[in-house]
């Protein structure tokens, strides 16, 4: 190929250009290392109380296995003063104390060989934080047992003037729960009303309260004893008859939204009234009716995703209700309950039909006790006697829960504590 005379001059002029450019770089000082190939520092928190002890650690790349100087420095208006000096290798990393005895900020950096300088830290040390009083507390209740609705006062006094005081009970999970808050005087005097829905169902809550810490005082806490809230009726059979199915409500997360179907019979909601307030008196639970439905669990309509849903329907009409209890001598079951939607242990979803063709001889609330006590979580104990849950109706069994009924809503209830 022939090179003409203007072409030989641009290539000797872009050769000439590449010489240069190729002369200047080498020409050029070699780099310094970077800050992170000699050697890196864990550097300790940032902040601490005057007089701790703190560390920064060393550790040099892993091709520098010698036995190394690297120097501690702190700056001044000077520049930059030595503090220590540490030997350190790869295998063994250095540490060096950081000074902790003047308060302030100060900059450190570490050193290698007079050329490679860690990146600066500052460490402000602080003054330690003012010790807090110990808070002086004492509370007593004016009674350890009590009707359900009737309030009990609460006393004592708690040093450090108006304070926010919290009201917790034990729980069945064995938790404290804060089921309250009250304020002291600015005298420190405590007298005030315990919650009234610690008192408005049965059982037994331990209760506590609890001083939190403030900007000048300590925490404190301090048991108030057991408050017992008796039946208003005296509960037959025993407290150990029995069984839960292993769901229940999360008693924390509010009232249970209720829907209905009375099947044409605008009386029935008195009954689903008292059924709920005798399983909230008993439990703790909350119940809203929020209105009517023609949906009937098991056979029709749209169950709701979260809520119990109470219908009455006739197994005349519906032979879907014809269901076999599996007992001998039993036909069918006179009414269905028990939860339809669960997540863990706790109940979204729950549903109750009760068969109105049955001859219930003035016992149609104690069926709906019944089966709203599956809803919420009860099963039938292991013995048929004289709860409202035996699964065989008799005429042993009364108007109102039972001990062992009590005490199994006690444990699907608020006392069992949040989910």
């Amino acid at each position: 190929m022939t090179i003409t005379a203007p072409t030989a001059r641009r290539v000797t002029v872009a050769l000439g250009l590449l010489f240069a450019v190729v002369a200047s770089v080498l020409a050029l000082p070699a780099p310094a290392h970077a800050a992170t190939t000699w050697f890196d520092v864990n550097w300790p928190s940032s902040s601490v109380v005057v007089g701790t002890r703190t560390s920064a650690v060393i550790i040099p790349a892993e091709q520098y296995q010698g036995d190394e100087d690297y120097v501690l420095e702190r700056e001044s208006d000077d520049g930059w003063d030595t503090v220590a000096t540490v030997k350190a290798t790869f295998a063994t990393s250095g540490t060096v104390a950081l000074p902790t005895d003047t308060l302030g900020a100060e900059t450190f950096r570490v050193v290698y060989d007079g050329q490679e300088t860690s990146a600066p830290f500052t460490l402000t040390v602080t003054k330690p934080a003012p010790r807090k009083v110990k808070t002086s507390l004492r509370v007593s209740v004016s009674t350890h047992a009590v009707k359900i609705g009737k309030r009990v006062a609460l006393r004592g006094h708690v040093s450090g003037g108006s304070r926010v005081l919290l009201i917790q009970q034990h729980t069945l999970n064995g938790r404290w729960r804060t089921v309250g808050r009250i304020h002291s005087a600015r005298t420190g005097r405590i007298s005030t009303p315990l919650p009234k829905h610690l008192t408005g169902y049965f059982g037994v809550r331990a209760l506590r309260v609890v001083a939190p810490t403030s900007s000048r005082f300590a925490s404190s806490s301090k048991p108030v004893g057991r408050v017992r809230v008796a039946p208003y009726y005296r509960p037959q059979g025993s407290s150990k008859a029995f069984k839960l199915l292993g769901y229940r409500w999360n008693p924390c997360a509010g009232a249970i939204p209720v829907w209905v179907n009375l099947g044409g019979v605008p009386q029935r909601l008195g009954l689903v009234k008292e059924t709920l307030g005798r399983i909230a008196r008993a439990s703790g639970l909350r119940f809203v009716i929020k209105g009517r439905t023609a949906a009937i669990p098991h056979l029709r309509g749209k169950i709701p995703a979260h809520g119990l849903l109470i219908a009455f329907a006739s197994g005349a009409r519906y032979p879907a209700l014809h269901m076999n209890s599996g007992r001998p001598g039993d036909r069918r079951a006179i009414g269905l309950g028990g939860p339809r939607a669960v997540v863990g242990h706790q109940i979204l979803s729950a549903t109750v039909l009760i068969d109105t063709a049955w001859n219930y001889h003035g016992r149609l609330l104690q069926t709906l006790m019944h089966e709203t006590g599956h809803a919420v979580g009860l099963d039938h104990p292991s013995t048929f006697g004289t709860q409202i849950m035996s699964a065989v109706a008799t005429s042993a069994i009364g108007s109102n829960y039972g001990a062992g009924d009590l005490a199994g809503l006690e444990r699907v209830g608020a006392d069992a504590g949040c989910l």
